[in-house]
């Protein structure tokens, strides 16, 4: 019976540590308002670089995105374009359309590189129609107020820290995914709009 009782009151003691560590060690789950957060679990802060990565693997080793020039002729690079390769790209910085020091999911971002040596005042992200290819591709140009930030980051699986990107046109009800397109032409991989495909995405620090 002494036994018994001994394994009891040992039993209690470990599970009532247990419960006061997980107090004080509490797991992280998303809630609303929660920060997005880069592959070590920290927080995104609004003006801080960080590379975005569609390698969620969780070491987020390539795949970023690059600020190009497919168009010889143009003054300036403005394609956006996805990388295949175990590069991760052109650092990014985000800019909530209402003031916030942290980066919050489902909110208005602006999304602008940062580094381009030529045309620096022109590396903002936005949305233009490619007649020639017949898509809603994501561009790089001038900030444009109430234009520039209509791009949204969305949870879609916390336990990767995997994201994805919208677009919400203003004046209209819906909101569109950020894919990718496959240009035949410069053989790359431009960032484009979508109403089907998830493309999920990752934050690195820079």
């Amino acid at each position: 019976m002494k036994i018994h009782l001994t394994l009891f009151f040992s039993l209690s003691l470990s599970i009532l540590a247990a419960a006061v560590a997980a107090a004080f060690d509490p797991i992280r789950l998303p809630t609303a308002g929660y920060p997005v957060v880069d592959i070590n679990g920290n927080d995104l802060f609004a003006g801080s670089e960080y590379y975005m990565s569609a390698d969620v693997s969780g070491k987020a080793r390539g795949q970023g995105v690059s600020l190009e020039k497919l168009n010889l002729t143009a003054p300036c690079p403005n394609d956006v374009v996805q990388l295949r390769s175990l590069d991760l790209g052109d650092p990014l910085v985000f800019t909530p359309a209402e003031k916030n020091y942290l980066v919050i999911p489902s909110t208005f971002q602006t999304i602008s590189f940062t580094g381009a040596e030529e045309c620096a005042d022109k590396v903002t992200w936005k949305v233009e129609h490619d007649d020639q290819i017949g898509q809603q591709l994501v561009k790089a140009g001038e900030a444009v107020e109430n234009v520039s930030n209509l791009f949204k980051i969305e949870l879609v699986e916390w336990s990767l820290k995997a994201y994805k990107l919208t677009y919400c046109p203003r004046y209209e009800d819906n909101c569109y995914n950020v894919g990718r397109y496959y240009d035949r032409a410069t053989r790359t991989m431009r960032l484009a709009l979508t109403n089907t495909t998830d493309t999920l995405i990752v934050f690195k620090k820079k």
